[in-house]
């Protein structure tokens, strides 16, 4: 008998064992090293190709990929096609004051890194060689994301190892736990629309007089959202291909009006800015308790669905 327990408890520290590591592991990298492009880097998801299709942006190809709140895009165009990545400038243009110059050659960077003021911190390195003009981009929620870290430390451009702007670092897979909701989310369907709460139903008019007076201060209603406002995309967003939800958490004021929106979800190039501008806007009736309208507070989801 002591033996069987003494057996099971060492397949139970080894199985313990297996998956803690699994959990260290990190995410699994690789080279990416297109055969028609010019340069290669290690990157920790497979990334999608992206042709244009945005007559007002230049560039011909783009590498494009998130994992969690990370984002990951390779810009590339042909140099012959003229001064390209404007999506690239108008980003740095959007949230700072600075402008892209002249973009250096023979494996040289041009670096931006700046907060857009949502969150998210942009990281940018800008290179061309004699065929091809390259932007990497990268967006994160931390300004020392060990991911980006890594993927900048691996660029490189015709076998040539670019300046170093951050060093190599042991790169582990980022918290992507969805956040914890205290009840069930207002939930949307279609482009950039949001959903409230259910209306209660309304009583049958006729079977009222068999029913019991309810005292006025023991009624008691739910929140009632009469209109919801849809957020708009930005042009950024759909440059970048960046799609997803945004959560919410608003506060219904029991004189009618919205109180303070918090976001707990977010997504970069001003799609959160615009779902608290949408929710802003919400109209509804407050809760009912005890006859008294009362403050409460609701997650709204919005979703951003790109067509």
């Amino acid at each position: 008998m002591n033996r069987i327990f003494i057996f099971f408890i060492a397949l139970f520290v080894s199985v313990v064992g297996l998956n803690g590591q699994s959990l260290v592991s990190g995410p699994a990298w690789r080279n990416l090293a297109p055969p028609s492009e010019e340069f290669s880097v290690d990157v920790p998801i497979e990334l999608d190709v992206v042709t244009n299709s945005f007559e007002s942006i230049v560039f011909e190809q783009s590498y494009q990929g998130r994992l969690g709140d990370t984002y990951f895009f390779i810009f590339s165009d042909d140099i012959e096609d003229g001064d390209g990545h404007t999506n690239v400038r108008l980003a740095v243009s959007t949230y700072t004051s600075e402008q892209i110059g002249e973009i250096p050659t023979n494996g040289k960077f041009a670096s931006y890194s700046f907060d857009s003021g949502d969150g998210f911190f942009h990281r940018i390195m800008l290179t061309q060689t004699n065929k091809r003009i390259y932007s990497f981009h990268t967006v994160s929620l931390s300004p020392d994301d060990p991911l980006v870290k890594r993927f900048f430390s691996t660029v490189k451009i015709e076998e040539e190892s670019p300046e170093r702007l951050w060093n190599p670092v042991n790169v582990f897979s980022p918290d992507v736990t969805d956040p914890e909701k205290d009840g069930k989310a207002d939930t949307g369907s279609g482009f950039a629309s949001c959903s409230g709460p259910r209306r209660d139903p309304v009583l049958n008019p006729g079977a009222e007089a068999s029913r019991p007076t309810v005292p006025a201060t023991a009624r008691i209603s739910s929140l009632t959202i009469t209109s919801r406002p849809k957020p708009n995309f930005t042009e950024l967003a759909r440059v970048y291909s960046v799609s997803g939800t945004v959560l919410v958490r608003v506060t219904f004021g029991a004189d009618g009006r919205i109180g303070a929106i918090t976001p707990i979800r977010r997504l970069p190039f001003g799609l959160t800015e615009n779902a608290i501008r949408a929710a802003e806007k919400i109209q509804f009736r407050p809760r009912i308790e005890g006859g008294k309208p009362v403050t409460t507070s609701r997650t709204v989801e919005y979703s951003f669905t790109l067509y």
